[in-house]
């Protein structure tokens, strides 16, 4: 399973427990911007660091 398939699981659960008759009060599907951001810096950190090594 996918990230953006358990953010769309955690939004539903969240608006069964949370708000369950005020219709639209959460977005319908869940994000996974968080997870994309820290991947995205994580692989500037590792080729712009010393983690990269070019071979030539």
């Amino acid at each position: 399973m996918n990230l953006l398939r358990y953010a769309q699981i955690a939004q539903l659960v969240e608006q069964r427990t949370e708000n369950p008759r005020v219709r639209g009060s959460n977005p319908r599907l869940g994000t996974v911007c968080f997870f994309v951001i820290y991947n995205l810096l994580i692989l500037c950190i590792f080729f712009k660091g010393e983690g990269y090594q070019n071979k030539g």
